[in-house]
């Protein structure tokens, strides 16, 4: 199965933000239970220059568990990086049997800070074979 998207997550400069809060997006993807391996890859980048660490945290998690998680302030500005779950990141015990999977990108917030926005975008792509 392919299947290819776009989504962006902002969280604005100047209003309040919670420990816990989050901006999400989630799908349901269908998978072979057969399948000898599960991939998904995406490329992200974000507009910041940095930042005091941890703020914001970009996650992707399959059926509610997360599998991937970066700290918002790790890479440079507006340079567009491709994390891959496959290979070494292998889910494929999260998947083993399941013919539909939920996948949701999420934006958490880690400690409640009132300025540092952020924007999270990318188009990603998924492969089930």
């Amino acid at each position: 199965m392919w299947g290819d998207g776009r989504l962006s997550l902002h969280l604005p400069a100047w209003s309040p933000k919670h420990a816990g809060g989050a901006a999400a997006a989630t799908q349901i993807v269908t998978a072979d239970p057969n399948a000898p391996r599960y991939e998904l890859s995406f490329r992200e980048t974000d507009g910041q220059d940095g930042g005091a660490a941890p703020h914001h945290a970009k996650q992707v998690l399959l059926d509610g568990r997360v599998v991937w998680e970066r700290d918002a302030t790790d890479q440079l500005p507006s340079v567009w990086v491709n994390p891959r779950l496959a290979g070494a990141h292998r889910r494929d015990d999260i998947l083993k049997g399941t013919t539909k999977a939920e996948v949701t990108v999420r934006l958490l917030e880690k400690n409640g800070v009132s300025y540092f926005p952020y924007e999270l975008t990318g188009p990603a792509s998924s492969r089930m074979r």
